[in-house]
């Protein structure tokens, strides 16, 4: 079970990590990614490898067509959506492809067809053996209306008849005629997500499902480093010396005065070793923070242990929020862009 703090979020975010059914992951060795739930089991049940392919990228969160933004994963078949109450939803990867390629789709005037069915909504016809394929594997919800007559393509050393559709591309391959495979589906997933979504990294098995957690955009990994780094408790809070990024970053953890701030460090030996008269010293890097505020500031309260060296996973993510979480522990510290942008997560049992 997991248990989840974020300011206004606590009970909504506590309740979602709880559930009874516990979140699943899967990881492939072929492309070095994971797949957990809920994506992971709209995978498996709509047709798994044979569909969608393996996954090309970690979940992050995606702005779709200018409209919708959300956790998305890449596929070499498909991008996968998670809308949340609505469910997953696959992308519409047939329309994207034909942007892409500088020939977006036009209203069809197809005529009718005998064995054929045609679709008013756009204009075209689908005749076998993609309209079998169509009908048996999910029609509109799996495929989309039909985006484009059929037509002879080259696709790498392949050519051959293949039509698009709103969310597919449909390949007939006549040398497999009476198998499974006389009709595939295109591999639009590697093909449009290069163009579509930044190169994204991998979280640490200890942070998966963070995405889908956080309630700020992350965006991409860009990167995962092994650091040591001065650590200090305080009452309400914790403070870090993070030296890959030279930032003190300190946060207060205790609902409702979830906050942070990011302060650029400008410590040196020069500067004194200590910055507080109490009896446990606030020092160096983190101490010339605090000082340059101020002092500790009220909400962080009183300091409860010294200045300890750590050492700490910290992910950096496209948006510039990091994660920070130390080693063995079961706490994520995530800090966004924004001062109201931090999310205390504890994982675990």
């Amino acid at each position: 079970m997991r248990r989840v703090f974020a300011g206004v979020l606590v009970v909504w975010l506590l309740l979602g990590w709880t559930s009874t059914s516990a979140a699943r992951t899967r990881c492939f060795a072929e492309t070095g990614f994971c797949v957990s739930d809920p994506i992971l089991a709209y995978w498996e049940k709509n047709g798994g490898l044979a569909v969608f392919g393996y996954p090309l990228g970690v979940l992050h969160d995606e702005t779709i067509e200018g409209t919708w933004r959300g956790p998305t994963q890449w596929f070499e078949r498909d991008r996968l959506e998670d809308h949340g109450a609505q469910g997953v939803l696959a992308g519409r990867l047939g329309a994207l492809a034909r942007e892409r390629q500088g020939r977006p789709w036009q209203q069809g005037s197809d005529a009718q067809a005998a064995g054929c069915r045609y679709f008013d909504v756009t204009g075209y016809t689908v005749c076998e053996p993609f309209l079998s394929y169509w009908q048996k594997n999910g029609g509109v919800m799996r495929f989309g209306y039909p985006i484009t007559a059929r037509q002879t393509e080259s696709l790498g050393d392949w050519r051959g008849e293949v039509q698009y559709f709103e969310r597919r591309r449909m390949e007939w391959h006549p040398e497999f005629a009476g198998t499974p495979y006389e009709v595939l589906l295109g591999r639009l997933g590697a093909e449009t997500m290069t163009v579509s979504s930044p190169s994204c990294g991998q979280l640490p098995a200890s942070m998966h499902g963070l995405v889908t957690v956080v309630p700020f955009d992350v965006s991409c990994v860009t990167a995962v480093d092994q650091v040591t780094a001065p650590y200090q408790t305080f009452q309400n809070g914790v403070a870090f010396f993070v030296a890959n990024r030279n930032e003190v970053i300190w946060l207060t953890t205790v609902f409702p005065q979830n906050s942070y701030q990011r302060v650029v460090n400008s410590w040196t030996p020069a500067d004194p070793d200590a910055y507080s008269a109490g009896p446990i010293a606030v020092r160096q890097q983190i101490g010339k923070a605090l000082a340059s505020v101020g002092g500790i500031p009220s909400a962080l309260g009183t300091v409860l242990s010294e200045a300890t060296l750590t050492p700490v996973t910290v992910v950096q993510f496209a948006s510039g929020a990091l994660a920070i979480q130390i080693n063995g522990h079961e706490t994520v510290y995530v800090v966004g862009t924004a001062p109201d942008q931090t999310i205390t997560i504890t994982t675990g049992p």
